[in-house]
Formats: C-alpha cells, structure tokens, sequence
C-alpha cells in the first residue's frame, strides 16, 4: 500500500511542479520538481521507496530514453550526425579518463576504478534539463538538437563505461585492452540487438496492418512494453540494454515515417503518439522529483561519514564541476572545425531512396501474394 500511496505523491508532484513552473516560467519544472520531492521527504506521509539500480534502469530510463528516440527529429538527426557521436562518445570516454584520473589525483583515498566509475556518473548531459534551463534563451542553431541527439546515445557511452569501471573495482584489476574489448562488444552487441529487435517488431507491425488490423490499444501496450523487455532480453547476452534500446527506438522511429507516414488517419499512429508524449512526460517528472526525494539521505549519510566535512564535501564538488565544464569545453573547442557545415540535401536524398524502395517492396509483395 505504501507504494501505492508514494508513485500517486511522486506523480502528483510532477503535475504541480509543471503548474509553478507555467506560472513562474523563469524557474524550471525540473528544479521546482527537486524542492518538491525534497520537501515531501519531510512530510508526515508513509512514503516507502526502495531504490534498485536495475529496476530504475529498465522502469523509468530505458522506456524514457525510447520515447526520446521514437520521437526525435530524423532529418536532424542525420544532419547533426558528426557532432552527434562526436559528444556521445568521444566526450564521454574522454571525461571518464581526464576527470577520473583528476579525481583520483584530489581523492587519493578514492582508487581509480572509482573514480572512473564516478567520472561515467558524470560525465552524460541530460537534455531535459538543459531544456528546461535555457527555455526562453537564444541558442545558436542546431544547438538543441546536438544537445538533444547526443543525450540518446550518451546516457548509453556512460553507463556502460561506469560497468566496467564497477568490474574493475570489483576484481580489483584494471585492463585497457579488456575495458576497450568490453566496451566494443556490449556497444556493438547492443546496437545489432536493437536493431534486430526493431526489424521483428516492424515486420509484426507490417503483417498486423496487412492481415490482423488488431485494435490500437494493442499496439499501444505493446509499444510501452517493448523498451523494457528489450533491455533485460539485452542485458542476459550482455549487451548494452540502454543501447539496444535507443537503436530499437530510432528504427521505429524511421518505420513510422517511411512505412506509415505519420497518417493522421491512421489511430494507432496517433494513440501512440499520444501516449508517447504521456510517457515522456511522466517519466521525466519522476527522475527529478526521486532526485529530490532521495537528497535528504544522501546529506545524512555525508553528514554521518567520520572522513568527511560539509565544507570537504562541497570543495571537492566545485572542483569535479569546474574540471567536467573545462573537459567539455576543451573538447568542443578541439573538434569544432571537424563539425563541417550541414545540409539537408543529403538526408533528404536518403530518406526519398528509402521511402520509394520500401513503397516498391510492399507492392511487390501485395503483388505475389495476389
């Protein structure tokens, strides 16, 4: 029952955040929605809550990073591609590797594995948050979307190089070979599984519309659920979950453009929309307002560490932030003239060739099977 009672709180927070933030735009929904969650801590309320990582992982960030990817935009996508991996990855690794070895260099108490592990915490952007901050700001074209692309597939780079920094902690031996051999198979392994996945899902979709016609509260369900069993069913031939994900996401996303054409007569293509947007929301809510939630223990337990000081504890914050804003900007600054000029030609010509191939393939096969 106390469950109950804590999700019914939490999503009644997410709305109330949003209506202060409707009426205080100035302020974002996402920090209104921290106070929030901070602040019903100390109510009188039985509110229960048990973090699990792995819960939290396929629940909450897999269906949310899904919905990102389901519905970003694809011609921007492929414009921004370059600067896109460039962020997602290349970044990623390198702040794991400059501020993990800063942290070990202030923290000496703090291994290497650890502070690798702590520096792939770090280092992924949340889009959401960024979006929420600069609502109502001029930002230099493109630069939304670069932000936007490179939270889909960072989230990804970080969280698989925190598992390996966790397995070195764990063995108590570290590789670079083994990491990088490591990395590789479960970025790799994830993106063939996404993809692999998405194509059964599209060919279901195909023979549904084609033959089943079922009702679109099915294909509904069906969507909400996919991205979780998709990480888990990742996950057991250790892949990355978080990858397969994403990638699964953005073919469906193509599908609904080349095959289904984004048809307003068409009711499941809006009801999924629809219920996408539902989600997305919800579930973004969720993640600041558990951020909230969770900050008074975390506070506690800082407070409660013999080793460590408040004023320790800030000091080393101020630094590790500096040092993350310094690594990206560095970063930017070096590979900015390799973000060569965009156009659309190019995605426009490949999205047409797609889109007539895909048309001449299912005439043929209505034709056969005629």
């Amino acid at each position: 029952m106390e469950i109950l009672i804590t999700i019914s709180v939490f999503i009644t927070l997410v709305i109330i955040g949003s209506f202060l933030n409707k009426y205080i735009p100035r302020i974002p929904a996402a920090l209104f929605q921290i106070i929030l969650g901070f602040l019903v801590s100390y109510l009188a309320i039985p509110l229960h809550f048990e973090f699990e990582s792995e819960a939290f992982m396929a629940l909450i960030i897999a269906p949310l990073l899904f919905t990102d990817a389901y519905k970003a935009s694809r011609s921007e996508l492929w414009l921004y591609k370059k600067p896109i991996v460039y962020m997602a990855v290349g970044l990623v690794i390198t702040t794991v590797v400059v501020v993990g070895y800063f942290i070990n260099y202030i923290i000496p108490s703090i291994s290497l594995g650890a502070a690798f592990a702590l520096a792939a915490i770090l280092s992924p952007t949340d889009a959401v948050a960024v979006k929420s901050i600069t609502k109502g700001m001029k930002l230099p074209k493109g630069l939304m979307s670069i932000l936007e692309g490179e939270s889909l597939l960072n989230d990804a780079a970080g969280i698989v190089s925190f598992k390996i920094a966790l397995a070195a902690i764990i063995t108590g031996t570290f590789s670079l070979a083994n990491a990088s051999r490591e990395f590789f198979i479960a970025a790799i392994g994830g993106v063939l599984f996404g993809v692999l996945i998405g194509l059964v899902i599209i060919s279901a979709k195909y023979v549904n519309r084609k033959f089943l016609n079922s009702e679109p509260s099915i294909l509904v369900l069906i969507q909400l659920i996919l991205p979780i069993v998709i990480y888990f069913s990742a996950e057991e031939f250790h892949f990355s979950g978080i990858i397969a994900v994403v990638f699964a996401g953005i073919l469906l996303n193509f599908e609904r453009y080349l095959l289904q054409e984004d048809s307003l007569d068409n009711q499941a293509v809006i009801s999924i929309n629809y219920n996408q947007d539902t989600v997305s929301y919800l579930l973004n809510g969720f993640v600041f307002v558990l951020l909230g939630y969770l900050l008074p223990n975390i506070f506690k337990d800082m407070i409660t560490y013999p080793d460590l000081t408040m004023n320790t504890a800030i000091f080393y914050v101020i630094l590790i932030t500096i040092a993350l804003i310094i690594t990206r900007f560095i970063f930017v600054y070096i590979f900015y003239i390799s973000f060569q000029q965009h156009t659309f030609k190019t995605s426009r010509n490949i999205v047409e060739f797609l889109k007539l191939n895909s048309l001449m393939l299912v005439t043929i096969v209505d034709l056969n099977m005629h």
